[in-house]
């Protein structure tokens, strides 16, 4: 076994619960590859509090629980700072009119787990109405924020990043979602206004900060690791939210979640989901789910399970319906606009658009026959 593969089973034995007892001929290497697979998988505030209360761990190195207090004590001012631009985010959305849920990482740190700094993120993701999409991007803009470089279209992308750097020296990543993900085979799966009725407050967020209901956040976490990354590419933290929101649930709940899934289309991803967590904390799922989940047939969504996709292009085409819609969106990925292609490569000139549009398509071809 892996060093990688021995420090994730630990990881997953120690988030469950179990006694972990640190290898005996492990060498100074595999500390410093345990406490990195920790922050990769965004767990490692998570273990440091299992650390300074199990007696399992008084043996552990001196290094390791010291590396991860450190890394505790930065991400706990970083989510103070967070947190305040958040509420002006918030406010400033609230004040043009424009109605936002968070969701994903931040929505679960404050609904979900005992203290919002144990759910570190990259970014905050929140959900707008798609009506309302040009009026935030001016509010975020008036803040501040800069826009990424990202493709536009109406099919391609139901997302754009923005980023700003605050006084604090703290990077802002705001997500602006107006459907709550790319993928064509979900992308109409969820309504604004259907997941609006069911949000919850977020009370430490302010007034106009609310969240996915926990039925909800349940199905939008089952869904996010295959509609957006490789296995190989998901942190734990994902399958421990799916974990903390499964336990929540109550019996008629559970129908509930299977009823919604079904609805969406979204029964194999939350299947799998289910399993993966059951496997690594010892998620409790009742049968009667299980049984109920298993028995989709025909799910678009399914194909995101595959191992052997290599390319969610091919994905989300197959997920249009209709020749104008297919085309059109392939119309969107061959020939993003000017302004992005002149930011992602750096370029200004107008001359070189030609060439660059060339490179695009043939990088893209060669991708593709590479299975990359």
């Amino acid at each position: 076994m892996t060093i990688e593969k021995t420090s994730d089973a630990m990881i997953c034995a120690a988030l469950r619960g179990d006694t972990v007892v640190w290898p005996q001929d492990a060498s100074g290497g595999f500390e410093a590859k345990f406490v990195e697979r920790a922050a990769f998988h965004r767990v490692h505030l998570l273990l440091g509090g299992i650390f300074r209360s199990a007696p399992w761990a008084l043996p552990w190195p001196a290094k390791v629980r010291d590396r991860l207090e450190q890394l505790s004590h930065a991400d706990t001012i970083t989510e103070m700072v967070r947190s305040q631009e958040m509420v002006r985010v918030l406010d400033a959305l609230a004040a043009e009119g424009v109605s936002s849920l968070l969701m994903k990482g931040t929505a679960l740190a404050f609904t979900t787990y005992a203290s919002p700094n144990l759910r570190p993120r990259v970014d905050t993701d929140f959900l707008i109405s798609e009506e309302y999409r040009e009026r935030a991007e001016r509010t975020l803009c008036r803040l501040g924020y800069t826009r990424g470089a990202r493709i536009s279209g109406k099919l391609i992308e139901y997302q754009a990043p923005y980023f700003r750097e605050d006084t604090h020296g703290v990077s802002n990543v705001l997500d602006l979602h107006w459907r709550v993900s790319n993928r064509q085979s979900l992308a109409v799966a969820f309504d604004f206004d259907e997941l609006a009725s069911r949000s919850v407050p977020v009370l430490d967020l302010g007034p106009n900060a609310y969240a996915l209901g926990p039925l909800d956040a349940l199905l939008v976490a089952c869904i996010h690791g295959p509609a957006h990354h490789d296995e190989k590419d998901r942190p734990l933290i994902w399958t421990y939210d799916v974990y903390l929101l499964a336990e929540a649930l109550s019996g008629p709940e559970w129908e509930d979640l299977v009823r919604c899934a079904e609805e969406r289309g979204i029964r194999k991803l939350c299947l799998a989901a289910l399993l993966e967590s059951r496997e690594c904390y010892g998620t409790r799922v009742p049968e009667s789910a299980i049984r109920a989940l298993s028995g989709a047939t025909g799910e678009r969504s399914a194909r995101l399970l595959d191992p052997r996709r290599r390319d969610f292009l091919w994905e989300d085409l197959a997920s249009l319906d209709g020749w104008t819609n297919k085309l059109r969106f392939l119309q969107e990925a061959a020939f993003p606009s000017p302004a992005y292609l002149r930011e992602r490569y750096s370029i200004e000139s107008h001359w070189m658009l030609p060439a660059l549009y060339v490179h695009r398509g043939l990088s893209g071809i060669i991708r593709r026959v590479r299975g990359q």
